[in-house]
Parts: structure tokens; sequence; C-alpha cells
């Protein structure tokens, strides 16, 4: 079908032993399929990614990238088709294993009110009792494992102050992309 989203990889191993794990798939995508009001928006989609491999998703606007990426992450139930992490199939929506798997959107929403090490701690959400996340209650090891996500992409600094106070200086540097990778970081850690 053309407009549909087309796949790339490209194995990154040039050491041995990693050559060796790569093969190894953590995700596989089968028959995905989905579609709006009788209009495909995915189709037949098939493809893995292995470690250490990298994959790329190319198409034009309206080919079904994002909605390939909701389906993929359980935002979305697609029609038909299978998702696996690892050996766990998880096509449902309600999979833990779901826990594993961390999208940043275009249009990321972080909290002003809150700090820039709160918004990455949101990432944690779902490997907390709720109200631990309601309370804000995280344990040390999640607050060490979200201030080492903000050193990685270089935002330790704004780690304490509320991101209303900083987003106009992120924005300017170009640093609010690595603040949510900081947070899909969290999100997918341990």
């Amino acid at each position: 079908m053309s407009g549909q989203p087309n796949i790339a990889a490209a194995a990154s191993c040039e050491n041995p032993d990693l050559a060796s794990s790569s093969r190894e798939v953590q995700l596989s995508v089968r028959g995905l399929s989905k579609a709006f009001h009788g209009r495909q928006a995915i189709e037949d989609i098939d493809f893995t990614a292995s470690r250490h491999e990298f994959v790329a998703v190319l198409g034009p606007s309206g080919a079904g990238k994002t909605t390939l990426f909701r389906c993929i992450t359980g935002l979305l139930a697609a029609d038909q088709g299978t998702v696996r992490i690892g050996m766990s199939e998880v096509t449902s929506v309600m999979t833990r294993r779901l826990r594993e798997v961390a999208v940043i959107f275009q249009q990321f929403n972080l909290v002003n009110r809150l700090t820039a090490l709160e918004n990455v701690l949101a990432g944690r959400l779902g490997y907390v009792p709720a109200w631990r996340g309601w309370l804000r209650r995280f344990d040390r090891s999640d607050r060490l494992l979200a201030l080492e996500c903000l050193d990685r992409v270089g935002l330790m600094d704004l780690a304490n102050a509320p991101c209303r106070y900083t987003i106009g200086r992120t924005a300017a540097a170009g640093r609010d992309r690595p603040r949510a990778g900081a947070m899909s970081n969290a999100h997918c850690s341990r």
C-alpha cells in the first residue's frame, strides 16, 4: 500500500562481542494493521529489532508512523497483528511488559509546575504503586536513576528548577528534547 511507513534496519555491531548478542530479537512486529473509519492507517506491517540494532521508520506525513508507534506501545489497540518484546506478546494493552517501551512524542508534555527531576520521575510511574506516584514519594533508587538520566543528557544543572522557569532557556539551547529523552531513559531503565 503506498503511503505506508518504510522500516529500515541497520545493525551497529562493530564489536564482535556485541555482534553475537545483536541477533537476539528484542522487538517483533507481525501483521500489524489499524484502520480508522474504514481507511487503513497501517496495513500488515512486519519487522524485528535486535539488541544493538537501530531501526528507522520513514514516511511522509500521514503515512502511519505515529499510528504504528502507538500500536506498538499499547497506546492504541491494533485491529490485527502481534507485538512481542523478547518472547512475550504485548498486543494486549494491559500487559505489564509495556513498561519496557518508551516513546518521546513530537509534542511531549512537561508539567510546568514540577521540577525537571519530578518530570523525569514520571517515567517511573509504571514501576511504583499508584499512591506513591500521586504523592510523588519515589524511592531513593528511583531518584538516583532520574538524576543519572538528567546528567546523561546534560541537564543536571536544571534538576531542581521548575520547568516553567527552564523551558525557555532549554528550548533556546535545544535542550527540551534531551529532557524528554531523560524521561524515556528513566521509564525503561532497570
